[in-house]
C-alpha cells in the first residue's frame, strides 16, 4: 500500500456522526474515550467534539490522584463507581475533581446521565472502561512532540516528573494493548494546526 493511500482526512462532524451511529453501551449514554500519549492533542480534539455534540466532559487529569496514583487500578475503580455505574443506571455521577496546586482532592462535580460522555486523557480507553464505550479513539504523536507540547503548555519545572510519565504511559498502553483495541488512530503530530474539519485518520 502506498503511504498516502493508508491515511485519510477525517473530520470533527465524521467522528460526531461516528458517535451518534454506534450503540449506547453505558445504559442510555454514549460513551467516547479518547487516549493517547501526553502532548497528542487529546483535549484538543474533545473540545471540538464537545461543541459539536454538547457532551459532557470529564479530563482523566481530574480522576488522578497525584503523579504516583494516576495510571493504577484505584484510578480505574474510581471511574467505574463513581461515573460510569450511576451514569449507567441514568444515575447522577458524582466524583471529587483533584487539586494539583494542593495536591489533593477538590471540589465535588456532578454530571447529570448525559447522552453522551467524553473521557480524554491517559488511560481513559483502558481495557475497563473500554466495554462501555461506544467509541474509543486513540492519537499519536512522536515523544518529542509530546514533550515539547506539555512543556510550553505547563513549563519546564516539571520536567522530570514529566521523563517519568512518558515511561509509565508507555508501559500503561504496552500492557493494556489500548491502541490495538481503540475503533480510531488519529494523527497527532499536527493538531495545532488543525481545525475541526481536518483530522489525519491512521488506517489500521
Amino acid at each position: 500500500m502506498a503511504k498516502d493511500e493508508s491515511k485519510s482526512i477525517k473530520s470533527v462532524a465524521d467522528i460526531s456522526t461516528a458517535i451518534y451511529q454506534a450503540p449506547a453501551k453505558l445504559g442510555e449514554c454514549r460513551l467516547v474515550l479518547i487516549d493517547g500519549p501526553a502532548g497528542s492533542g487529546k483535549t484538543q480534539l474533545a473540545a471540538h467534539l464537545v461543541a459539536k455534540t454538547k457532551a459532557e466532559l470529564i479530563h482523566m487529569d481530574d480522576m488522578y490522584q497525584g503523579w504516583d496514583n494516576a495510571l493504577t487500578a484505584e484510578t480505574m475503580t474510581k471511574i467505574m463507581s463513581q461515573v460510569l455505574e450511576p451514569i449507567g443506571q441514568s444515575e447522577t455521577a458524582s466524583y471529587k475533581k483533584f487539586d494539583w496546586i494542593n495536591n489533593a482532592p477538590g471540589g465535588l462535580v456532578e454530571i447529570a446521565a448525559p447522552e453522551v460522555l467524553i473521557i480524554e486523557g491517559v488511560g481513559a480507553a483502558a481495557e475497563q472502561l473500554r466495554q462501555y464505550a461506544s467509541l474509543a479513539i486513540w492519537i499519536e504523536v512522536a515523544a518529542e512532540i509530546g514533550y515539547a507540547r506539555v512543556m510550553k503548555r505547563d513549563g519546564d519545572q516539571i520536567s522530570i516528573q514529566m521523563q517519568l510519565w512518558q515511561q509509565q504511559e508507555r508501559s500503561w498502553h504496552q500492557l493494556d494493548r489500548t491502541k490495538s483495541a481503540c475503533d480510531l488512530w488519529l494523527d497527532g503530530n499536527r493538531t495545532p494546526e488543525l481545525g475541526s474539519s481536518e483530522y489525519l485518520l491512521l488506517m489500521k
